[in-house]
């Protein structure tokens, strides 16, 4: 049994696909559940929860709640780095079931950057943005971390609610973070 076997993508909410995620889980999760996918239900609803809080929907209260259960399912199921690699795939398989551009690399740097935010390290957005921006800002992220030459400059998507603005910080937190410790501490926080 699979994270994407027991979840049904029955919700079509106006926040878009992160709230879509987010409350097919939260449809799906129950304790017959195989620890292995429970697991995986953690990290999919720790990440749609940073996508959420960085589209201006979850507070940094709601996030932390989710971030508090995470830890708990990190708790109660297994601890070995190849039951978490697991898990964490399985995840990504969900996510991506929703929209391909929510790879391993996206969502890493989206739940790092929101952990940043925890720790009063980067501003939020102070009013609704919608999925696509989210998506395209951290798309650019992931471009320019990569180094990748063949794309176009990575520049946020403008928006007349500041939207942007807030990943200025992020960005630079990011950037130092890969060069410091490595690309391997942004891609492994997923």
């Amino acid at each position: 049994m699979r994270l994407i076997d027991v979840v049904s993508k029955t919700h079509h909410l106006p926040a878009g696909t992160f709230a879509n995620i987010s409350d097919d889980l939260g449809a799906a999760i129950g304790p017959h559940l195989p620890p292995l996918v429970q697991m995986a239900y953690a990290y999919a609803r720790r990440t749609v929860a940073a996508g959420l809080l960085f589209q201006g929907v979850f507070s940094l209260a709601d996030y932390q709640y989710i971030y508090t259960i995470f830890q708990g399912f990190q708790l109660k199921t297994g601890h070995t780095v190849e039951f978490q690699e697991a898990a964490a795939a399985q995840s990504i398989e969900l996510l991506q079931s929703y929209d391909p551009r929510l790879t391993k690399e996206l969502c890493g740097i989206m739940v790092f950057e929101a952990q940043e935010a925890l720790n009063n390290r980067v501003p939020l957005p102070n009013a609704q943005v919608d999925y696509e921006s989210v998506i395209q800002i951290f798309s650019d992220i992931v471009i320019s971390l990569k180094g990748n030459n063949t794309s176009t400059q990575a520049q946020a998507p403008t928006n007349q609610s500041g939207c942007c603005v807030f990943l200025t910080i992020p960005l630079i937190f990011t950037i130092i973070t890969y060069f410091v410790l490595g690309s391997d501490h942004l891609i492994d926080l997923l």
